[in-house]
């Protein structure tokens, strides 16, 4: 406590914050202070977990991709084995029937 006084010479009594009171704010400060850091670093290492996980993703993804792009350029390949032989094979069949069918008029759509 601190006694004062004022211009008319009056006793003033000036309250001063305890030197316990205010160490146990401090004290409450750095609590909360500690608080907030340990949920920064949980948000932080949950952050950390969920860009891994979907890096993983990503790589499973682009894997995937490869993999689709290798089967369609196999099966693109394969259908245009499958045409050539099919259009191979109507022009023999029309060579080999042609003096057979040299009055008869046919008309095909090969495309």
């Amino acid at each position: 406590m601190n006694v004062s006084f004022n211009n008319n010479g009056q006793q003033q009594v000036l309250k001063q914050p305890s030197k316990h009171s205010y160490l146990h704010s401090r004290a409450d400060a750095m609590e909360n202070i500690q608080k907030v850091i340990g949920d920064l670093a949980q948000m932080f290492q949950k952050v950390a977990t969920m860009v891994t996980q979907q890096d993983e993703m990503i790589k499973r993804i682009d894997e995937d991709i490869d993999i689709s792009l290798t089967n369609t350029r196999e099966g693109q390949n394969y259908l245009l084995t499958y045409f050539n032989r099919l259009t191979s094979t109507r022009t023999l069949i029309l060579q080999n029937d042609m003096p057979r069918l040299s009055n008869i008029h046919l008309k095909f759509n090969l495309t």
